[in-house]
């Protein structure tokens, strides 16, 4: 698949595998310009698209912002969700990683999408870090197995100045982890739209 990759030299036991996945309107060597924020035995890796939008610029779902409302079609999205699940199983065959190893890095439509992945199919990775994201109407708890979700992990962080996807979308994703009974890792900062220093310290340090 269309991706950028960090393959340690001396990888050990401790070694994460970090899958960036970004926003909407952008493509993979956004994210992946914050590898070097990680230990030098993880394993990065930075998934492209699903969806072209122009040059340079794609998308996990199209979604249209005409009304004021973000619309999307269940297709769009599922397609979106079969290519992070593949990109998954194509790596994780070709290096062998344990469960525990696995982790989703998603920046606004891509922490939309790592929410989505978890629920999902929470047995192929073992936690989320979402930025800037927020919960999808089609996420459903009331067939869902508790069991399955049992010591995942999950990051939130939101800038309380974000005017792209407000600040509010938190407590959303704060109810879907304790949803899950899980308890996530909270961190609110004073920015925009938009990933900084503080915000990494923190991720490598929950890490």
């Amino acid at each position: 698949m269309n991706s950028l990759s960090r393959i340690p030299e001396n990888p050990t036991k401790n070694s994460k595998c970090i899958i960036m996945l970004h926003w909407v309107w952008s493509n993979k060597e956004d994210l992946f310009g914050l590898s070097s924020y990680f230990a030098e035995e993880d394993y990065i890796f930075s998934l492209d698209w699903c969806f072209w939008l122009g040059e340079n610029r794609h998308a996990w779902y199209r979604v249209d912002f005409s009304t004021g409302k973000p619309l999307y079609t269940k297709e769009d999205l599922e397609k979106g969700y079969r290519h992070i699940m593949e990109f998954i199983q194509e790596i994780s065959e070709k290096f062998d990683f344990s469960l525990d190893q696995i982790f989703l890095m998603g920046f606004s439509q891509g922490a939309i999408m790592s929410y989505y992945t978890l629920y999902r199919s929470p047995e192929f990775i073992w936690g989320i870090i979402a930025l800037s994201g927020r919960i999808l109407s089609e996420i459903d708890f009331v067939w869902i197995d508790i069991e399955r979700y049992f010591n995942k992990k999950i990051f939130i962080w939101h800038g309380n100045q974000d005017q792209v996807i407000w600040v509010e979308s938190s407590n959303g994703a704060i109810q879907f982890a304790k949803q899950l009974q899980i308890e996530p890792e909270v961190h609110l900062y004073n920015i925009p739209h938009t990933i900084s220093q503080v915000e990494m310290t923190d991720i490598i340090s929950w890490l």
